[in-house]
């Protein structure tokens, strides 16, 4: 299964934050969405990071009591891994488990197009391999007796 087929599955809406934002509009923000993650765009709508939960909890005994008042660009990963709509569910799986990461913006031609959490890509495997078992239990149950 492509990344493309779980986006058309999923949808394609991306979730996103301005590096000037502060960490307290993030949380507003994922907790209004329930989402674990934001990325993170510069002025022209570029993808220049990624914020996730995990960077917060890092961050608060860093930032200490103005937590609330720092940026969205001071504590983001700018190391941000993707992929691309044509990649496997195994490719960006593997890739995903590899860096240890559980939001994957997914990018086509320099622009982002979607995002994938650990979530849906479990999903996706379950429902290939549900399919698949399906499949199977129908050949199996067709068997042509020998004669």
């Amino acid at each position: 299964m492509k990344v493309s087929t779980i986006l058309k599955q999923k949808g394609d809406k991306v979730y996103t934050i301005s590096p000037d934002a502060t960490l307290r509009d993030m949380v507003r923000e994922m907790l209004a969405l329930h989402i674990g993650s934001l990325l993170v765009m510069d002025e022209e709508g570029d993808l220049a990071g990624i914020v996730t939960e995990r960077d917060l909890l890092r961050n608060l005994a860093k930032l200490g009591a103005d937590w609330e008042k720092k940026t969205i660009g001071e504590v983001m990963n700018t190391e941000v891994y993707t992929g691309t709509p044509e990649e496997t569910i195994d490719e960006v799986m593997h890739r995903m488990t590899e860096h240890r990461i559980r939001h994957l913006p997914v990018v086509e031609h320099g622009k982002v197009v979607g995002m994938l959490s650990m979530g849906d890509i479990i999903k996706a495997a379950l429902d290939e391999t549900t399919f698949q078992n399906k499949l199977m239990k129908r050949y199996i149950k067709n068997w042509p007796e020998e004669e």
